[in-house]
């Protein structure tokens, strides 16, 4: 379903924002059998909020004379995401082989791309006709010890790199930061994956995001939520990793139009 702001002929930009907080089979869910191998995790209040401030940015911040916010198009494919570095580590990082190993177990062949779900755009009725959703649960349920990283890891075993691809612009994980290319990529949405996270003892990160969120927290509902103790770190860029990141990122076309 595609949200058509501009019906003329001009260039413009797509995007369709969804923000799932309720996973019945997790913990403080309603459905049973609740899955057991759930890691503690529980419904999310911040996706649904998340996706809400990420509209509202589109709507009345975002700005390209080129390409003005039009719509979404995901070229005939179910979904949009962003590669992981679950896939990008290949390109010289530490867990390359591990990850490598993980595609593997999953029926990927090494040259399909491993997508993060951290933020997707659906096709929710293109979805619905593949039921997508329906075999995804039943792919979790049979097999319980391939999906490290849950419904993302049983998305990828089906799909099989059958996405529209999304920019690091709009996923802008973990190892991006360590690898000093916010000033290339200029992100729009930035992904915590490593732990620990900003808001948590023994960030290693930049300070100004620990601060960002102590900021945040102080003005909220629970001031004294934050752990944040970030520790006096900086580990060196491994430069042959963002060379050869980079070169494979200007080979690459993305959905929402962003070229490295």
């Amino acid at each position: 379903m595609t949200l058509l702001l501009d019906k003329s002929s001009k260039p413009g930009t797509h995007a369709v924002v969804i923000g799932i907080g309720r996973y019945p089979w997790l913990v403080g869910g309603k459905a049973k059998p609740r899955f057991a191998q759930n890691d503690g995790m529980a419904q999310l209040t911040s996706p649904p909020a998340s996706a809400r401030a990420f509209a509202t940015w589109l709507l009345e911040t975002y700005e390209n004379p080129e390409a003005p916010l039009v719509s979404l198009d995901l070229g005939g494919a179910i979904m949009a995401a962003a590669t992981d570095m679950i896939s990008y580590m290949d390109f010289g990082g530490h867990l390359a082989q591990e990850f490598q190993a993980y595609r593997a177990s999953l029926g990927m062949p090494p040259d399909v791309l491993y997508f993060n779900n951290g933020l997707t755009v659906i096709d929710r009725a293109a979805w619905a006709k593949a039921e997508l959703g329906e075999r995804t649960l039943r792919f979790i349920e049979a097999n319980p010890a391939l999906c490290l990283r849950f419904e993302q890891s049983a998305l990828n075993a089906l799909l099989k790199g059958d996405v529209a691809k999304l920019s690091p612009r709009f996923n802008f994980m973990g190892d991006f930061m360590r690898l000093d290319l916010e000033s290339e990529i200029r992100p729009n949405v930035y992904h915590f994956v490593n732990r620990p996270k900003p808001w948590q003892k023994g960030w290693i990160g930049e300070r100004r995001f620990a601060r960002a969120f102590k900021e945040w927290f102080a003005q909220s509902p629970w001031p004294d939520f934050p752990d944040i103790q970030p520790l006096e770190h900086e580990a060196p860029v491994n430069q042959d990793f963002r060379r050869r990141l980079l070169s494979f990122l200007k080979t690459q076309h993305f959905a929402d139009g962003w070229r490295a």
